[in-house]
């Protein structure tokens, strides 16, 4: 049975969704309608139905896999690409869940677990880019960093989940590179110093992508490698087995606190290499290119 992903790309300045298989784009829901009869979707752009519903149609999408895989469907233009789903109804990103990570931005070892994961948000519409799109460099920030990522995107929505169902909630997992502008993270003339939405909610500072590979063909979330390069220098290296709270973790504490929709991105933390705990930053002319572990492939350029 062929593998797929997920993906969306741009046609006559409307989303498509597009299906992967062997490394080739091709429309999803056209495909579907020629090779397997009427989609069982609505929408010209039904993303969030299909992630929703991902664990019914997931034989057929394998079935729709398997008719493409001599590659006679007409493939997308890469140019044509973007992020895999434009856009979440929320990122929800945890902060400080790698040990190492911590000590790194803090300058002190931790040496107790927290007891609940800790979140912040970013603003879909304004931060995310995807695969190739150039990362900004805002004009009143110098010190712009990379977070390396892996992402749970949402699939069937709920709250009060618990831990041992909470994978039944994923639809599949892509790659979020959290950007951070560290000169906007903090506000001296205020008693509260931290500015999570300063720091990260400029436009660019989400690229998302390159695509959503279903849970299915992902063992364990929580033993992935994840790497990740600034031009050719390798910054970022390590395993999601490092995270403090893991991905079912995450999503059952999330769910306590809010209904977790399909779609949701939920961006697990990142582990110590960041530009921060080495003093360098990103500048105009950078490659940021992330890999994750069965997941993908990240490339982003960075300029002003």
């Amino acid at each position: 049975m062929a593998r797929y992903a997920l993906t969306t790309y741009q046609r006559d300045g409307q989303s498509r969704v597009g299906i992967v298989v062997d490394g080739r784009v091709v429309d999803c829901l056209e495909s579907w309608d020629e090779l397997l009869g009427a989609p069982p979707f609505s929408q010209a752009y039904p993303i969030h139905e299909m992630l929703s519903a991902l664990e019914e149609v997931h034989p057929r999408l394998e079935e729709l896999a398997d008719k493409l895989a001599d590659g006679s469907r007409p493939a997308v233009e890469e140019a044509a690409l973007s992020a895999p789903i434009l856009y979440p109804p929320v990122i929800y990103c945890a902060a400080a869940n790698y040990k190492a990570h911590a000590k790194e931005m803090g300058g002190e070892a931790v040496e107790e677990d927290p007891a609940k994961p800790y979140f912040f948000l970013k603003i879909p519409h304004q931060c995310v880019i995807g695969p190739g799109e150039t990362v900004r460099i805002p004009k009143n920030s110098d010190k712009v960093d990379w977070e390396a990522e892996l992402a749970v995107v949402v699939g069937k929505g709920g709250a009060d989940i618990p831990v041992e169902r909470a994978l039944d909630h994923a639809a599949g997992y892509t790659i979020l590179n959290d950007i951070s502008s560290r000169d906007r993270n903090f506000r001296p003339d205020w008693k509260f110093k931290y500015d999570w939405f300063g720091g990260k909610c400029a436009p660019t500072f989400a690229p998302l992508g390159p695509h959503i590979v279903p849970t299915a063909y992902i063992d364990d979330p929580n033993n992935l490698g994840l790497k990740l390069w600034v031009n050719d220098d390798l910054m970022q290296d390590a395993n999601t087995q490092d995270m403090i709270f893991n991905v079912q973790e995450q999503i059952a504490y999330l769910s306590t606190m809010v209904t977790l929709s399909a779609g949701d991105v939920i961006a697990t933390g990142t582990p110590e290499g960041v530009g921060m705990g080495r003093g360098i930053f990103l500048k105009p002319g950078d490659t940021v290119t992330i890999e994750v572990e069965g997941v993908g492939r990240l490339v982003n350029p960075v300029g002003r």
